[in-house]
């Protein structure tokens, strides 16, 4: 029983008997609702403050009170910051750095052409975009190198990077700040790309 602050949250509700154009509900804690073709859609305002749904229907010519239900209300869970790589049949993957799926293929990793977010093994279907990242790596001399860029798509820089790693080399993909649907920007943790 949760819903998401910010976030466009379906549910459906059903009362025996009533038909679905005369079902009305009344939500406290909440920014906006909206009737759809299979319920409705909660933007729950504040998280932490529970957000009670008041259900009524029409019956009879009258408006009867048929049931409360509480929500709580949390903060949409952050995403995982992933490379993106087109495979050998075209289709695009998701690399989540060396801690979750080991080492990559070069020649996937040369195919990336931007960093998203995602959930990680979530039914939640919640979009980010990525606003701001950056590539650290190690030189010929071993002093640490920092490329920056804005938005989510790699920069020549960036590139040729990926495109010149070897083996057993890392680099470490991080600063990245990503805006969820609630509105609110999130700093995720750094991924490492290793290649195999």
């Amino acid at each position: 029983n949760v819903l998401y602050a910010g976030f466009k949250n379906p549910i459906s509700v059903s009362v025996p008997g009533v038909p679905a154009s005369s079902i009305q509900i009344s939500p406290s804690n909440c920014k906006s609702s909206a009737k759809t073709g299979t319920g409705w859609t909660i933007v729950p305002s504040v998280v932490g403050t529970p957000c009670n749904i008041s259900v009524s229907a029409v019956v009879d010519g009258k408006t009867q009170h048929i049931a409360t239900k509480t929500f709580r209300v949390k903060k949409l869970p952050d995403p995982l910051g992933m490379v993106e790589y087109t495979n050998a049949q075209g289709i695009k993957c998701r690399y989540r750095g060396y801690s979750f799926d080991k080492a990559i293929d070069k020649s996937r990793l040369v195919t990336c052409r931007q960093i998203v977010a995602e959930l990680n093994d979530s039914d939640l279907d919640v979009k980010y975009k990525v606003l701001e990242f950056a590539l650290n790596y190690f030189d010929s001399m071993g002093n640490t190198m920092i490329e920056k860029t804005t938005g989510n798509k790699l920069n020549d820089k960036q590139l040729k990077i990926f495109r010149e790693m070897t083996n057993r080399k890392s680099v470490f993909v991080n600063n990245i700040v990503a805006l969820g649907q609630d509105g609110m920007k999130r700093n995720l943790p750094p991924l490492e790309v290793k290649i195999k």
